[in-house]
């Protein structure tokens, strides 16, 4: 992790751990909704955080989980194909996001490593953050539905 001062003021505004924990604690919800009650495996964080918090990624996503996350990323190839180089650059955000998420209580990481929904965090409608709240969700859901971990790393050409 880089320090503070030596980070682009973009990323510490845009891809601060607050704000990822935010977006973190909506795709452990959206996951443990789908799959009932069970936690986000820790290594879909990796991949769901670069979906969510890139606005070209989150804007293309499905307006519903009645696209499958298969049929999404075939439709969007683009994003198959930028996804593996986001994971790798968003890697140390996600990490430093499921650092403070865990300590401040915006989400909570399992001894197994799975993550957590630790409290609700929902957004008025009118706020900016509610939309965010809604995409969060919705990818966790369709991450969920996708079956095995492995299934959804292939799918992007991402290895754990």
């Amino acid at each position: 992790m880089s320090t503070w001062a030596s980070r682009p003021i973009e990323e510490g505004a845009l891809l601060n751990p607050a704000y990822l924990a935010f977006l973190l604690n909506g795709v452990a919800r959206g996951y443990g909704d789908e799959s009932a009650g069970t936690s986000l495996p820790f290594v879909l964080a990796f991949l769901a955080i670069p979906l969510v918090a890139t606005a070209s990624n989150r804007d293309a996503l499905p307006r519903t989980v009645r696209t499958s996350f298969a049929v999404w990323l075939d439709r969007n190839p683009e994003i198959r194909e930028r996804t593996p180089a986001q994971a790798r650059a968003f890697w140390p955000l996600v990490r430093e996001a499921l650092l403070y998420g865990n300590s401040s209580g915006v989400i909570r990481v399992a001894s197994d490593g799975s993550v957590e929904s630790a409290e609700s965090l929902n957004p008025k409608r009118t706020s900016p953050l509610w939309g965010l709240r809604q995409k969060s969700v919705l990818t966790g859901r369709l991450l969920a539905r996708t079956g095995e971990v492995a299934t959804a790393l292939r799918l992007v050409g991402v290895s754990p």
